[in-house]
Order: C-alpha cells, then structure tokens, then sequence
C-alpha cells in the first residue's frame, strides 16, 4: 500500500506542472499579440500566466516588456525586480531591463548603479561582456546629455539645448521623455517644421502603444503634435488630435480649449468660402477678419485666410484695402511662387486703381526673383508701359472732331474750320486768352500733320505713339514692339545691337518687315569674321 503523505505530494506535483504548462500555454500566446504590437492583451495573457504559475520569472519578464511599450514604467519596473529575485541564478537581460525602466522613470542614478550590479555578476559568473561596458558607458553619456539638455532648457537657454538634440537623439537609450524635450525647444523657437519632423517621428514610434491607453507622455506628445500642425496652419489634421485627446482624455482641459478654438476658426472660415461663392463679399470679409482675429499670430493660417480676404475685397471693388493685405502677405511670405502670386496680385490692385507706377514697380520686383518669373513678368511691364504712353497720348481724331474711319477730305475740312476758329490772329483779347488760343491751334495743326498721312493715320488710330521715335522704331519690329521681340530697358537694347553686331543679316528691311523678328523679308543670317 502506498503512503498517504507521498500519495498527496505526488499530486501537488502534478498540479504544479499542470500550471506551469497552462502558464506557457498563455505566455506563447502573450507572445503572439506582443509580435503583433497588442500590448494591452498580451498583458491580460501574461496576468493569467502569472496567476497559474506565480513563480514564473519568465512571464513577469514578458510583462513587464509589454508594459514598457505601454509606457508604464513604473509597473514594468516591479515586474523586472520581481523577474530577478525569482530567477535562480544572474541574468544580465534581466538587469538591463531593469535599467531601462529607471531611464524611462528619468531615474538616471538608479539605472546606472544596476548597470554596475550587471557588470559585476558578468565577472562573477566568469564572463568577460564588453558589451556592458559599452552599453554603460552609452548609458552615462545619454545621461550627463540629458540633464545638460534639461538645465539648459529650463534656465532659459533654448537655443543652445537645440545644438545638442542632433547629438542626444543619436543614444540608443533616448526615449519619449527626451523627444518630447527636442519637440519643446523647436516649438519654443518657432522651428515648426523641426518639431514636426520631430513629432511625427515620435507619434509613429509610440502608435500602437496609445492604441489601448494614453500615459502622460503619450497625452503630451499628442498635444504637442496638435500644437505643431496648428501653428503650420493645418487646423484640420491639428484638431483631429485634440478631438482624441478630449475623447479619450476629458479632463485634459487645454487640448479641449484647443478644440474648441479651432472649431470656431473652422466655422467662420467656412462662413467665409460660403459667403464668397454667393458674392456676398462683405459677409466674406466679416468672416473672414473674425477667423484672423481669433489667432493674429499664426503666419501660416493668416497668409490662408488674407488670400481669400483679398477675393472678397476686391469684389467688392475695395482694391485699396486689398492691396494692404497683400503687402503684409508679402511681406510675410517665404516660398517663392508665393512671392510672386502676391506681388502679381497687387500689381493688378494697383492697375485696377489707376496706379500704373505702382503696378509696374511690381512686376520689376516680381523680375528679380528667377529667370522663369523674369519671362513672365517681362510682357506685363511692356503691357503696362504702352498703357502709361495711351493715358497721356493726345486723341487727335477727337481734337479735329471726327471719326477714326473719316475720309481724307472730311478731315481737311474739319482742320479748315478749327484752324479758322482758333487762328491767333483771330483771338486777339487778353493775353491768356491769346496764350490759349495759341496753344489750341499748334494742337489743331499737330492733328492735322498726323492724319493726312495714311500711314501715321493708321498708326495712331492703333494706339502707337506716332510723335515717339521709339514706339514708332517698335511698330516696325523693333526692340518695344508689339510686332517685334520688345525690350523694355537700355540693356535689353545693348543686348540686341551686340547680337546684330556678332550675327549680320542679308536681305529685307533692316530689323525687320513690320511683323517682328530680325529676319527681315526673306533674310537669313550670316557670320562676320
């Protein structure tokens, strides 16, 4: 008969490895769902594997794992004690981890001192791992980095903690403490393209750990993602963070006044397209200047808005007050293309007003920026040019009173009876009056020289200036010409003399047959030597 009492342990004997079995069933799917990036179930898994075999060090290791992805630094760090005191003999893995924890609790001392303990059970246990050594020394280099960056940032000098963020991130041990450090230093610095840089790398690095719970350093970088995208006037995309952060977090009460801040842009901004689609333009400028308002320093959501702003003012006619919204735009702006679509726009304010000074004195600024805007701006200044010269070109046709397709003889009878009328010899009161009747008649004769002659005629009913010697050279396709290439400064005409110097020409009329070009009738180029 067998014992009682061995009968008994033999059974609890079996039940343990029953457990443990049970326990590494659990654990192999805890690990499953850790590949996976589940950490929040892997830790349930793990919990379950614990209780059917509390004595375990492998799944309080394997826990405390998953929670470190979770940023629960401070439970992982119970998990890996617990790990180490349960394991029969040293494990290095298990110190490391340890270590890693303390880093992530910023408890910088602690982690070091386990290094130690690390190295020390390495040469007790007969193993010579430079590899420790390494990491240790890796490990007080981020450290003594970390708390210079810290002091720097708190005392003030931001821009010298910036210097060393290329230097710290580079650590293997950096962590989401130290990143959301590097975010604040851009953003303090206005570097908004930096911190997103910044930000999105953290957020994609710490994604699936905020699936199931949000530590406060997850709360943090999603607030200062959603600061970063705002301050880039990306106010969609910036309250697509705060809405989750007010979902999933109610009490955070900044990022809910964030929200609600850029849901009250969102509506006065849309307010605005509505109202500048019916052409209810000064509805569209109230919108709009309530939304500016509402974040007067956010350069990029301004330069947005001020855009739309200036369609609205100008249909309703108010190019002046266009025109101050797009020398702040340019002012303000740093793309180039951006440059010269305000400054084109402005230009065609100022056309609008009558100042064609103005207008031109913007496509010359526009002809600074590159070849490509050169090119373009060049036609505008000539267009412009032409229109300055029609403004103060006298309507001869209007000074004889008669029509632009009147005959020959209509035109002679016309200057008979004005030249009769206001013939000096016939107005011979006061001296003004004499003055003026003077003046009067040379302008009559003016006239007349110019439409009894066919050709000037037809000229002047085109609108050349037939009395300006260069205007005249250009309608023959000349360096201003409408007909010819068009130049429209003394370079461009050196340009084009030395290019007739070096490259002769045979053949036609000299700088071409009146439709442009330096070809002439049926010329052709030749090289002299």
């Amino acid at each position: 008969m067998p014992d009682g009492s061995n009968f008994s342990v033999h059974n609890e004997g079996k039940e343990v490895d029953a457990g443990a079995n049970r326990a590494k069933r659990k654990r192999k799917k805890a690990d499953l769902k850790a590949k996976a990036g589940k950490y929040k179930e892997a830790c349930e898994l793990y919990d379950q594997a614990i209780c059917l075999d509390s004595k375990s060090h492998l799944s309080f290791y394997k826990r405390g794992q998953s929670l470190m992805k979770l940023v629960r630094y401070g439970e992982a760090l119970l998990d890996f004690k617990t790990a180490i005191e349960l394991h029969p003999t040293v494990d290095i893995e298990y110190y490391k981890a340890c270590a890693a924890a303390h880093v992530g609790l910023n408890q910088l001392g602690q982690a070091e001192s386990l290094f130690l303990k690390a190295i020390d059970a390495a040469e007790l246990s007969g193993k010579n791992d430079t590899l420790l050594f390494f990491e240790l020394n890796q490990l007080r280099s981020y450290i003594r980095a970390k708390e210079r960056l810290i002091t720097m940032y708190e005392s003030g000098n931001v821009r010298e903690a910036k210097h060393m963020i290329p230097t710290v991130s580079k650590n293997r041990y950096v962590d989401l403490d130290a990143g959301l450090l590097f975010i604040k230093i851009y953003y303090k610095l206005g570097e908004y393209d930096n911190a997103d840089i910044e930000s999105k790398k953290w957020y994609a690095k710490s994604k699936r750990s905020m699936i199931d719970t949000l530590s406060k350093p997850h709360r943090d970088l999603l607030f200062f993602r959603g600061m970063v995208l705002y301050r880039q006037g990306k106010h969609d995309a910036a309250q697509l963070f705060f809405g989750t952060l007010v979902k999933r977090v109610p009490s955070f009460k900044k990022a809910s006044a964030m929200n609600e801040k850029l849901r009250e842009l969102a509506d006065n901004v849309r307010r605005g397209y509505k109202a500048l689609e019916s052409k209810s333009f000064s509805v569209a400028v109230e919108a709009f200047t309530k939304a500016i308002s509402m974040d007067p320093q956010n350069r990029a959501f301004k330069l947005r808005v001020l855009r739309q702003r200036v369609n609205a003012y100008n249909g309703m006619g108010n190019h002046q007050q266009a025109i101050v919204d797009l020398t702040w735009m340019v002012d303000n702006a740093d793309e180039e293309e951006e440059i010269e679509e305000f400054l084109s726009l402005r230009a065609a304010c100022h056309e609008e007003n009558g100042n064609v000074n103005a207008a031109i004195d913007d496509w010359r600024e526009i002809r600074e920026l590159s070849y490509e805007a050169e090119r373009r701006a060049r036609p505008n200044i000539r267009r412009l040019k032409r229109a300055k010269k029609s403004e103060s070109r006298k309507d001869f046709f209007g000074v004889l009173g008669v029509e632009k397709n009147a005959t020959e003889r209509d035109i002679r009878l016309a200057y008979r009876k004005l030249a009769l009328k206001w013939h000096p010899d016939k107005n011979c009161g006061s001296e003004e009056e004499t003055k003026a009747a003077e003046e009067k008649f040379k302008t009559i004769q003016e006239a007349y020289d110019i439409l009894k002659d066919p050709l000037a005629r037809e000229r002047h009913a085109n609108g050349d200036d037939v009395s300006d010697s260069e205007d005249s050279f250009a309608s023959y396709g000349g360096y201003d010409g409408h007909c010819g290439h068009g130049y429209d400064d003394d370079t461009d005409f050196v340009d084009m003399m030395f290019f007739m110097h070096m490259f002769g020409r045979r053949g036609g009329r000299p700088f071409g047959e009146g439709d442009g070009g330096f070809s002439g009738g049926g010329g052709h180029y030749g090289f002299y030597y």
